[in-house]
């Protein structure tokens, strides 16, 4: 799978997958989905993902 943002819409099938299949993201991705972030044009809080759906490959630049 690979989470393009951290919205819900992009990452909530994460916790489904259970370490059944690769996560892919973007460092700034996954410091973001393990972390605690306020999402203001929602007014939401999200809260930090369980270790299980965060993402287990991670970039900083490109994906070749």
């Amino acid at each position: 799978m690979i989470n393009t943002h951290r919205y819900g819409d992009h990452t909530q099938g994460n916790q489904a997958l259970d370490k059944t299949a690769d996560i892919i993201a973007h460092d700034n991705v996954y410091s973001r989905l393990n972390s605690r972030q306020e999402a203001e044009p929602f007014s939401m809080v999200l809260e930090p993902y369980p270790a299980h759906a965060l993402p287990n490959l991670t970039y900083t630049q490109r994906w070749i």
